[in-house]
């Protein structure tokens, strides 16, 4: 660690840091596919539905009841979520059933939620 304080007169830059900095530094389509998640995220009632469909498959019957929505409101908020691919569902007779898309998703809202409850602490 390089310690130049808050007002940084450096007369060189630290290049060895910048260099390892820079070959792990996000490309700008990554940048952008990060924020595009968290904006989609950024909903309460869309990561309630995500939370809520970390465990066990749910129908859109299912998700209005337990998140106390209407079932309009749980297919409007699922239209953003399955477009950006953080679900899936599968088809058994007329019932359709969503499930998360990848297992880091679960991973990612645990963290968050740890994440959020450690600045509590």
């Amino acid at each position: 660690m390089h310690n130049c304080g808050d007002n940084c007169q450096c007369p060189v830059f630290h290049k060895d840091v910048l260099d390892i900095v820079s070959a792990k530094a996000w490309s700008g389509r990554m940048i952008k596919q990060t924020t595009d998640l968290f904006k989609i995220l950024s909903n309460p009632t869309r990561l309630k539905i995500l939370n809520a469909i970390t465990e066990e498959e749910l129908c859109v019957c299912d998700i209005a009841y337990l998140l106390n929505i209407t079932k309009s409101a749980v297919s409007h908020q699922l239209r953003p979520l399955k477009q950006s691919k953080l679900v899936t569902w599968t088809q058994k007779g007329k019932m359709v059933y969503y499930r998360l898309s990848d297992p880091n998703l679960k991973q990612l809202i645990q963290t968050a939620s740890t994440l959020k409850e450690n600045q509590h602490a």
